[in-house]
């Protein structure tokens, strides 16, 4: 769990007469992500504040047994100056409703950077009977690397962000033609399953596309089926819309589900 997880405490503990409620927060504090990282943040700041406000911490101890609540943000990146803007505003905000608010940064080692494609969060472990269905259920066909794929890792966040390029005359977004586009999450299958009918039933995309992970302005990654000519892997740009039909504009990324995981790469955080 994390700080992309809603209406969740990710770790409860009790220590030194202190009641201690973690964030886990796995997000970086890069420029064209902050906004996005900061929303989250407020909302589960929200989250906490009402599962304080409820008492649900009277689930887990007695009244007696600590004097302070403290909310701990534990962040895998270092915080700039807007971060550390936005950190002092909450903590002010937290102390009004009687509670701390502590952050903390722990730098990644070497050990995390050579891991950097572990996922965490995954979805339950999947069979292939899971697959199975998945495919005749929307009439699609999954290669076979992202099928082994997802019977390792039934979605899930990396550990460490990842990042892949475009070439800039095939990508037009200003803002992403010089900085690489990241991957917030792959989906678990009841997400891919959630976010395909969402998208078929809004006429985003064609039937054929199958959403596999976003990144955090929510453009979706997409797979196209096996039984199509043109296979591979695309990014389909969710604010934007042409033909009559009013498709979301797709634009190919590489051939193949692993030619995608070779292009992903940990960015240096500044």
């Amino acid at each position: 769990m994390s700080i992309l997880d809603g209406k969740v405490v990710d770790a409860l503990a009790l220590n030194n007469k202190k009641v201690i409620l973690a964030i886990f927060d796995p997000l970086p504090w890069r420029e064209y992500i902050i906004e996005t990282h900061i929303s989250a943040l407020q909302n589960k700041l929200n989250d906490y504040l009402d599962f304080i406000e409820d008492d649900q911490i009277s689930q887990r101890y007695t009244r007696d047994q600590y004097d302070q609540v403290v909310i701990r943000l534990i962040a895998k990146y270092n915080f700039n100056d807007k971060a550390l803007y936005y950190l002092n505003i909450a903590k002010s905000a937290i102390e009004k409703a009687g509670c701390v608010f502590e952050w903390q940064f722990h730098p990644l080692s070497e050990k995390d950077l050579d891991g950097y494609m572990d996922l965490t969060d995954s979805g339950p472990r999947l069979s292939r009977k899971d697959l199975d269905k998945l495919e005749k259920d929307k009439y699609i066909k999954l290669p076979e690397d992202y099928r082994k794929f997802l019977l390792k890792n039934n979605g899930g966040i990396t550990r460490t962000e990842v990042e892949f390029f475009l070439d800039e005359n095939r990508y037009t977004r200003e803002a992403e033609a010089r900085c690489g586009i990241d991957v917030q999450y792959f989906y678990s299958l009841d997400r891919i399953r959630e976010t395909y009918d969402k998208m078929i039933s809004e006429g985003s995309i064609t039937p054929s596309f199958i959403p596999i992970a976003c990144d955090s302005y929510g453009d979706q990654i997409l797979l196209q089926s096996q039984d199509e000519l043109e296979k591979g892997v695309f990014l389909a740009d969710c604010e934007s819309r042409t033909g009559e039909n009013g498709l979301w504009i797709v634009i190919k990324i590489t051939d193949s589900f692993t030619e995608f995981l070779k292009m992903l790469t940990p960015f240096n955080q500044y």
